[in-house]
């Protein structure tokens, strides 16, 4: 129970700061103008949707495949291929999360508030696991 609770802070820790990795992200890749309200609503939540709340990396894949072929993430086309840019030297969409990933803070220690407005950091759980 104890472990399950500290797994959910840490899911809720990536999903609430979410702009720090997209951010960094959007710095190395970015599409045209048009389409950056998409990109920025895919992008989130590719890199949530993986286990944890951290980017799943074959909705990251789909992502940047379905962008080739003119289609959002959900696969909703919407005219024609919108490249994904490279602004600093990475290959693909992939590679530039799990960069990215390496560069936000990941917490030791996270703070927040639980239903029912219980409120505890994981450090005041340490005594229990």
């Amino acid at each position: 129970m104890v472990l399950t609770l500290v797994l959910w802070l840490q899911e809720q820790y990536y999903k609430e700061n979410v702009y720090e990795l997209t951010n960094i992200v959007k710095s190395l890749r970015t599409v045209e103008y048009a389409y950056q309200n998409f990109f920025h609503v895919d992008l989130n939540q590719a890199v949530t949707a993986g286990p944890g709340g951290r980017p799943d990396l074959d909705m990251i894949d789909k992502l940047e495949q379905n962008y080739s072929k003119g289609k959002r993430l959900d696969g909703q086309f919407v005219g024609r291929p919108i490249p994904v840019y490279c602004v600093q030297g990475r290959e693909n969409l992939r590679s530039v999360v799990q960069y990215a990933m390496d560069k936000i803070a990941a917490p030791e220690e996270v703070h927040g508030a639980f239903p029912g407005g219980l409120s505890l950091m994981q450090s005041d759980l340490a005594a229990f696991l």
